[in-house]
Protein backbone atom coordinates (compact mmCIF):
# COMPACT_ATOMS: atom_id res chain seq x y z
CA UNK A 1 0.00 0.00 0.00
CA UNK A 2 1.41 3.39 -1.00
CA UNK A 3 2.00 5.89 1.79
CA UNK A 4 -0.27 8.94 1.85
CA UNK A 5 1.65 11.75 0.12
CA UNK A 6 2.32 14.98 2.00
CA UNK A 7 1.94 18.24 0.09
CA UNK A 8 4.01 21.08 1.52
CA UNK A 9 3.20 24.78 1.18
CA UNK A 10 5.84 27.50 1.61
CA UNK A 11 4.17 30.85 2.32
CA UNK A 12 5.35 34.29 3.38
CA UNK A 13 2.52 35.01 5.82
CA UNK A 14 0.77 33.24 8.72
CA UNK A 15 -1.57 30.43 7.71
CA UNK A 16 -4.67 32.06 9.18
CA UNK A 17 -4.13 35.34 7.29
CA UNK A 18 -5.08 33.98 3.86
CA UNK A 19 -8.48 32.56 2.96
CA UNK A 20 -7.28 31.09 -0.34
CA UNK A 21 -4.51 29.14 1.39
CA UNK A 22 -7.04 27.69 3.82
CA UNK A 23 -9.30 26.65 0.94
CA UNK A 24 -6.47 25.00 -1.01
CA UNK A 25 -5.11 23.06 1.96
CA UNK A 26 -8.59 21.91 2.97
CA UNK A 27 -9.28 20.69 -0.57
CA UNK A 28 -6.21 18.47 -0.44
CA UNK A 29 -6.99 17.21 3.05
CA UNK A 30 -10.54 16.35 2.01
CA UNK A 31 -9.20 14.24 -0.86
CA UNK A 32 -6.79 12.11 1.09
CA UNK A 33 -3.53 14.08 1.12
CA UNK A 34 -1.54 15.13 4.13
CA UNK A 35 -0.65 18.83 4.21
CA UNK A 36 2.20 20.68 5.94
CA UNK A 37 2.44 24.48 5.77
CA UNK A 38 5.78 26.24 6.29
CA UNK A 39 4.98 29.88 7.06
CA UNK A 40 7.11 32.98 7.54
CA UNK A 41 6.46 34.29 11.05
CA UNK A 42 7.72 37.85 10.59
CA UNK A 43 6.90 38.99 14.11
CA UNK A 44 8.20 35.91 15.89
CA UNK A 45 5.04 35.59 17.97
CA UNK A 46 3.70 32.21 16.81
CA UNK A 47 4.50 28.73 18.17
CA UNK A 48 7.16 26.90 16.18
CA UNK A 49 4.72 24.03 15.54
CA UNK A 50 0.93 24.14 15.27
CA UNK A 51 -1.93 21.86 14.29
CA UNK A 52 -4.86 23.78 12.81
CA UNK A 53 -7.76 22.54 10.70
CA UNK A 54 -6.22 19.07 10.47
CA UNK A 55 -2.88 20.14 9.00
CA UNK A 56 0.62 20.62 10.34
CA UNK A 57 2.14 24.10 10.44
CA UNK A 58 5.78 25.02 10.96
CA UNK A 59 6.23 28.73 11.64
CA UNK A 60 9.65 29.96 10.53
CA UNK A 61 10.52 32.87 12.81
CA UNK A 62 12.51 35.47 10.90
CA UNK A 63 12.25 39.22 11.39
CA UNK A 64 10.39 41.06 8.65
CA UNK A 65 7.61 43.46 7.72
CA UNK A 66 4.92 43.47 5.06
CA UNK A 67 6.27 46.61 3.40
CA UNK A 68 7.17 46.56 -0.28
CA UNK A 69 10.84 47.12 -0.93
CA UNK A 70 13.72 48.69 0.93
CA UNK A 71 17.23 47.42 1.59
CA UNK A 72 16.39 46.24 5.11
CA UNK A 73 13.40 44.26 3.90
CA UNK A 74 15.58 42.72 1.20
CA UNK A 75 18.07 41.54 3.82
CA UNK A 76 15.24 40.13 5.94
CA UNK A 77 13.88 38.26 2.93
CA UNK A 78 17.30 36.69 2.36
CA UNK A 79 17.38 35.59 5.99
CA UNK A 80 13.96 33.95 5.60
CA UNK A 81 15.08 32.21 2.41
CA UNK A 82 18.10 30.78 4.23
CA UNK A 83 15.98 29.41 7.08
CA UNK A 84 13.27 28.12 4.75
CA UNK A 85 15.80 26.31 2.54
CA UNK A 86 17.36 24.37 5.41
CA UNK A 87 13.96 23.67 6.95
CA UNK A 88 12.77 22.11 3.68
CA UNK A 89 15.94 20.04 3.32
CA UNK A 90 14.98 18.24 6.54
CA UNK A 91 11.26 18.00 5.78
CA UNK A 92 9.33 15.06 4.36
CA UNK A 93 7.00 15.90 1.48
CA UNK A 94 6.02 14.62 -1.96
CA UNK A 95 5.59 18.03 -3.64
CA UNK A 96 6.00 21.67 -2.67
CA UNK A 97 3.73 24.59 -3.53
CA UNK A 98 5.39 28.02 -3.26
CA UNK A 99 2.92 30.85 -2.75
CA UNK A 100 4.04 33.92 -4.73
CA UNK A 101 7.42 34.84 -6.13
CA UNK A 102 9.08 35.64 -2.80
CA UNK A 103 9.10 31.97 -1.75
CA UNK A 104 10.07 30.25 -5.01
CA UNK A 105 13.87 30.46 -4.84
CA UNK A 106 14.43 28.58 -1.55
CA UNK A 107 11.67 26.14 -2.45
CA UNK A 108 13.11 25.43 -5.89
CA UNK A 109 16.63 24.87 -4.56
CA UNK A 110 15.42 22.50 -1.86
CA UNK A 111 13.20 20.57 -4.27
CA UNK A 112 15.92 20.13 -6.85
CA UNK A 113 18.26 18.72 -4.21
CA UNK A 114 15.46 16.50 -2.89
CA UNK A 115 14.19 15.61 -6.39
CA UNK A 116 10.68 16.74 -5.61
CA UNK A 117 8.26 18.63 -7.90
CA UNK A 118 7.80 22.32 -7.15
CA UNK A 119 4.71 24.37 -8.00
CA UNK A 120 4.73 28.16 -8.32
CA UNK A 121 1.37 29.54 -7.13
CA UNK A 122 1.33 33.03 -8.66
CA UNK A 123 -1.62 34.98 -7.30
CA UNK A 124 -0.22 38.42 -8.14
CA UNK A 125 1.98 39.94 -10.86
CA UNK A 126 4.81 40.44 -8.40
CA UNK A 127 7.06 42.89 -10.30
CA UNK A 128 4.05 45.06 -11.11
CA UNK A 129 3.27 45.34 -7.40
CA UNK A 130 6.46 47.35 -7.04
CA UNK A 131 6.33 49.25 -10.33
CA UNK A 132 5.16 52.53 -8.82
CA UNK A 133 7.48 52.47 -5.80
CA UNK A 134 10.83 51.01 -6.88
CA UNK A 135 13.59 52.21 -9.23
CA UNK A 136 13.94 50.69 -12.67
CA UNK A 137 16.93 48.48 -11.88
CA UNK A 138 15.04 46.78 -9.02
CA UNK A 139 12.12 46.06 -11.33
CA UNK A 140 14.50 44.67 -13.97
CA UNK A 141 16.01 42.31 -11.39
CA UNK A 142 12.57 41.16 -10.24
CA UNK A 143 11.35 40.57 -13.79
CA UNK A 144 14.49 38.63 -14.60
CA UNK A 145 14.16 36.55 -11.45
CA UNK A 146 10.50 35.82 -12.17
CA UNK A 147 11.31 34.66 -15.71
CA UNK A 148 14.27 32.57 -14.55
CA UNK A 149 12.30 30.81 -11.80
CA UNK A 150 9.16 30.36 -13.92
CA UNK A 151 11.19 28.38 -16.44
CA UNK A 152 12.54 26.01 -13.78
CA UNK A 153 9.53 25.07 -11.68
CA UNK A 154 7.47 22.04 -12.70
CA UNK A 155 4.17 23.85 -13.13
CA UNK A 156 2.47 27.17 -12.39
CA UNK A 157 -0.89 27.87 -10.78
CA UNK A 158 -2.50 31.26 -11.30
CA UNK A 159 -5.86 32.95 -10.86
CA UNK A 160 -7.29 33.91 -14.25
CA UNK A 161 -6.79 33.96 -18.02
CA UNK A 162 -4.96 37.30 -17.96
CA UNK A 163 -2.35 36.02 -15.52
CA UNK A 164 -2.10 32.73 -17.40
CA UNK A 165 -1.35 34.57 -20.65
CA UNK A 166 1.27 36.62 -18.83
CA UNK A 167 3.10 33.49 -17.65
CA UNK A 168 2.74 31.65 -20.95
CA UNK A 169 4.71 34.52 -22.48
CA UNK A 170 7.48 33.91 -19.92
CA UNK A 171 7.78 30.14 -19.81
CA UNK A 172 6.86 26.92 -21.63
CA UNK A 173 5.95 25.31 -18.30
CA UNK A 174 2.30 24.22 -17.95
CA UNK A 175 -0.08 26.74 -16.36
CA UNK A 176 -3.21 25.79 -14.41
CA UNK A 177 -5.89 28.42 -13.78
CA UNK A 178 -7.44 28.14 -10.33
CA UNK A 179 -10.03 30.87 -9.87
CA UNK A 180 -10.49 32.18 -6.35
CA UNK A 181 -14.20 31.44 -6.36
CA UNK A 182 -16.17 31.49 -3.09
CA UNK A 183 -17.39 28.43 -1.26
CA UNK A 184 -21.10 28.24 -1.99
CA UNK A 185 -21.69 26.60 1.38
CA UNK A 186 -20.34 29.72 3.14
CA UNK A 187 -21.40 32.49 0.76
CA UNK A 188 -25.08 32.23 -0.08
CA UNK A 189 -27.82 34.80 -0.47
CA UNK A 190 -30.26 34.85 2.41
CA UNK A 191 -33.75 36.19 2.95
CA UNK A 192 -32.73 38.85 5.46
CA UNK A 193 -33.80 42.42 4.74
CA UNK A 194 -30.82 44.34 3.42
CA UNK A 195 -29.78 47.67 4.82
CA UNK A 196 -29.55 49.07 8.32
CA UNK A 197 -31.82 52.10 8.01
CA UNK A 198 -34.10 54.00 5.65
CA UNK A 199 -31.46 54.84 3.03
CA UNK A 200 -29.79 52.59 0.50
CA UNK A 201 -26.58 50.95 1.73
CA UNK A 202 -23.57 51.24 -0.57
CA UNK A 203 -20.90 48.77 0.54
CA UNK A 204 -17.26 48.23 -0.25
CA UNK A 205 -15.21 45.33 1.10
CA UNK A 206 -11.43 45.36 0.99
CA UNK A 207 -8.39 47.26 2.18
CA UNK A 208 -8.79 51.04 1.96
CA UNK A 209 -5.75 52.16 -0.02
CA UNK A 210 -4.73 54.32 -3.00
CA UNK A 211 -6.06 53.54 -6.49
CA UNK A 212 -9.17 51.73 -5.26
CA UNK A 213 -11.72 54.45 -6.02
CA UNK A 214 -12.35 55.75 -2.51
CA UNK A 215 -12.21 59.37 -3.68
CA UNK A 216 -14.67 58.78 -6.52
CA UNK A 217 -17.01 56.84 -4.24
CA UNK A 218 -17.21 59.64 -1.68
CA UNK A 219 -17.70 62.28 -4.39
CA UNK A 220 -20.45 60.20 -5.99
CA UNK A 221 -22.32 59.77 -2.72
CA UNK A 222 -22.31 63.53 -2.26
CA UNK A 223 -24.07 63.79 -5.63
CA UNK A 224 -26.85 61.40 -4.59
CA UNK A 225 -27.64 62.95 -1.22
CA UNK A 226 -31.35 62.85 -2.04
CA UNK A 227 -31.20 59.05 -1.66
CA UNK A 228 -30.01 59.32 1.97
CA UNK A 229 -27.29 56.75 1.23
CA UNK A 230 -25.32 54.92 3.88
CA UNK A 231 -21.69 54.01 3.18
CA UNK A 232 -20.31 50.77 4.62
CA UNK A 233 -16.53 50.40 4.30
CA UNK A 234 -15.39 46.96 5.45
CA UNK A 235 -11.63 46.89 5.81
CA UNK A 236 -8.70 48.72 7.31
CA UNK A 237 -6.87 51.80 6.04
CA UNK A 238 -3.25 51.39 4.94
CA UNK A 239 -0.72 53.76 6.56
CA UNK A 240 0.14 55.42 3.24
CA UNK A 241 -3.51 56.40 2.74
CA UNK A 242 -4.60 57.25 6.28
CA UNK A 243 -4.03 61.01 6.06
CA UNK A 244 -5.83 61.29 2.71
CA UNK A 245 -8.68 59.14 4.01
CA UNK A 246 -9.11 61.40 7.04
CA UNK A 247 -9.28 64.39 4.71
CA UNK A 248 -11.92 62.70 2.57
CA UNK A 249 -14.02 61.92 5.64
CA UNK A 250 -14.09 65.54 6.79
CA UNK A 251 -17.34 67.22 5.98
CA UNK A 252 -18.92 64.16 4.35
CA UNK A 253 -22.71 64.36 4.46
CA UNK A 254 -23.27 60.61 4.23
CA UNK A 255 -23.61 58.25 7.17
CA UNK A 256 -20.39 56.21 7.13
CA UNK A 257 -19.36 53.03 8.93
CA UNK A 258 -15.71 51.95 8.77
CA UNK A 259 -15.13 48.56 10.36
CA UNK A 260 -11.34 48.35 10.26
CA UNK A 261 -9.69 45.01 9.53
CA UNK A 262 -12.00 42.06 10.23
CA UNK A 263 -11.57 38.27 10.19
CA UNK A 264 -12.66 36.65 6.89
CA UNK A 265 -15.32 34.70 8.78
CA UNK A 266 -17.22 37.94 9.50
CA UNK A 267 -17.45 39.13 5.90
CA UNK A 268 -20.75 37.37 5.11
CA UNK A 269 -22.70 39.41 7.66
CA UNK A 270 -21.56 42.66 6.05
CA UNK A 271 -22.58 41.54 2.57
CA UNK A 272 -26.06 40.90 3.96
CA UNK A 273 -26.24 44.56 5.05
CA UNK A 274 -25.53 45.90 1.53
CA UNK A 275 -27.88 46.91 -1.25
CA UNK A 276 -25.05 47.55 -3.73
CA UNK A 277 -21.41 46.42 -3.72
CA UNK A 278 -18.88 48.84 -5.22
CA UNK A 279 -15.36 48.03 -6.47
CA UNK A 280 -13.53 50.77 -8.35
CA UNK A 281 -9.98 49.68 -9.11
CA UNK A 282 -7.83 52.07 -11.11
CA UNK A 283 -5.92 50.66 -14.13
CA UNK A 284 -2.57 50.59 -12.31
CA UNK A 285 0.01 47.93 -13.26
CA UNK A 286 -1.11 45.42 -10.63
CA UNK A 287 -4.85 45.84 -11.20
CA UNK A 288 -4.53 45.20 -14.95
CA UNK A 289 -4.70 41.47 -14.16
CA UNK A 290 -7.37 41.48 -11.48
CA UNK A 291 -10.42 39.26 -11.08
CA UNK A 292 -11.23 40.19 -7.49
CA UNK A 293 -12.56 37.68 -5.00
CA UNK A 294 -14.92 40.42 -3.77
CA UNK A 295 -16.70 40.37 -7.13
CA UNK A 296 -17.42 36.65 -6.83
CA UNK A 297 -18.41 36.98 -3.17
CA UNK A 298 -20.85 39.78 -4.01
CA UNK A 299 -22.38 37.60 -6.71
CA UNK A 300 -22.69 34.66 -4.33
CA UNK A 301 -24.44 36.84 -1.76
CA UNK A 302 -26.92 38.21 -4.29
CA UNK A 303 -25.59 41.78 -4.12
CA UNK A 304 -25.51 43.68 -7.45
CA UNK A 305 -22.15 45.27 -8.20
CA UNK A 306 -20.94 48.54 -9.63
CA UNK A 307 -17.39 48.02 -10.82
CA UNK A 308 -14.68 49.59 -12.95
CA UNK A 309 -13.47 48.20 -16.26
CA UNK A 310 -10.15 46.62 -15.28
CA UNK A 311 -8.85 43.08 -15.43
CA UNK A 312 -11.58 40.50 -16.03
CA UNK A 313 -14.31 42.46 -14.25
CA UNK A 314 -16.24 43.64 -17.33
CA UNK A 315 -16.13 40.15 -18.83
CA UNK A 316 -17.73 38.62 -15.73
CA UNK A 317 -20.27 41.37 -15.00
CA UNK A 318 -21.57 41.52 -18.57
CA UNK A 319 -21.57 37.76 -19.11
CA UNK A 320 -23.70 37.11 -16.02
CA UNK A 321 -25.64 40.41 -15.94
CA UNK A 322 -24.89 40.85 -12.26
CA UNK A 323 -24.15 44.58 -12.16
CA UNK A 324 -22.97 47.71 -13.93
CA UNK A 325 -19.51 48.61 -15.26
CA UNK A 326 -18.46 52.28 -15.04
CA UNK A 327 -15.41 54.35 -15.92
CA UNK A 328 -13.03 53.99 -13.00
CA UNK A 329 -12.17 57.68 -12.50
CA UNK A 330 -15.62 59.20 -13.05
CA UNK A 331 -17.58 60.05 -9.92
CA UNK A 332 -20.44 61.25 -12.17
CA UNK A 333 -20.72 57.87 -13.88
CA UNK A 334 -20.68 56.17 -10.49
CA UNK A 335 -23.33 58.52 -9.11
CA UNK A 336 -25.55 57.84 -12.12
CA UNK A 337 -25.18 54.06 -11.69
CA UNK A 338 -26.02 54.32 -7.98
CA UNK A 339 -29.06 56.45 -8.75
CA UNK A 340 -30.32 54.00 -11.37
CA UNK A 341 -29.95 50.92 -9.17
CA UNK A 342 -31.26 52.66 -6.06
CA UNK A 343 -34.41 53.62 -7.93
CA UNK A 344 -35.07 50.15 -9.33
CA UNK A 345 -35.30 47.50 -6.58
CA UNK A 346 -36.52 44.90 -9.08
CA UNK A 347 -33.43 45.38 -11.23
CA UNK A 348 -31.23 44.98 -8.15
CA UNK A 349 -33.00 41.76 -7.24
CA UNK A 350 -32.63 40.44 -10.79
CA UNK A 351 -28.91 41.24 -10.94
CA UNK A 352 -28.40 39.72 -7.51
CA UNK A 353 -30.22 36.55 -8.53
CA UNK A 354 -28.15 36.30 -11.72
CA UNK A 355 -24.94 36.46 -9.71
CA UNK A 356 -26.10 33.91 -7.16
CA UNK A 357 -27.16 31.50 -9.89
CA UNK A 358 -23.75 31.73 -11.59
CA UNK A 359 -21.93 30.94 -8.36
CA UNK A 360 -24.23 28.10 -7.37
CA UNK A 361 -24.06 26.45 -10.79
CA UNK A 362 -20.46 26.89 -11.97
CA UNK A 363 -18.32 29.60 -10.36
CA UNK A 364 -17.80 28.01 -6.96
CA UNK A 365 -14.83 26.61 -5.09
CA UNK A 366 -16.45 23.21 -4.63
CA UNK A 367 -15.99 22.60 -8.38
CA UNK A 368 -12.86 24.67 -8.93
CA UNK A 369 -10.83 22.91 -6.26
CA UNK A 370 -10.87 19.65 -8.21
CA UNK A 371 -8.32 21.18 -10.60
CA UNK A 372 -5.90 21.41 -7.66
CA UNK A 373 -6.67 17.89 -6.46
CA UNK A 374 -6.14 16.41 -9.94
CA UNK A 375 -2.89 18.33 -10.36
CA UNK A 376 -1.44 16.80 -7.20
CA UNK A 377 -2.76 13.36 -7.99
CA UNK A 378 -0.87 13.56 -11.26
CA UNK A 379 2.32 14.97 -9.75
CA UNK A 380 2.53 12.54 -6.87
CA UNK A 381 1.43 9.63 -9.03
CA UNK A 382 4.20 10.35 -11.54
CA UNK A 383 6.69 10.63 -8.71
CA UNK A 384 5.69 7.31 -7.16
CA UNK A 385 5.38 5.41 -10.44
Amino acid sequence: MKPIPTIAFLVSYPYQDNAQLRKETKALLDHGFRVHVYAWDRRGTLPAQQQIDGLEITNIASSGTFSRGGILQGVRTLAFWFKAFFTLLRAEFAALQCQDLNTVLPGLLACRLRRRPVIFDAHDPYPEMFELSQPGYILAIMRGLEKFLSRRVDTIITVNELMAARFRALTPRPVTILYNYPEKTLFSAGEEKRGTGTGIVIGRIGTIQPDTGIEELIEALDQVRELSPELLLVGGVTPNFSREFERLMQGINTRVTVTGFIPPTEVVAYYRAMDISVMLYHPTPIFRYISPMKLFESMAMGVPVIASDVGEIRQVVEAYKCGVVVQENSDRALAQAIRELAGDPEKRREMGANGTRAIQETMNWEQERMKLVELYRRLTGEQQA
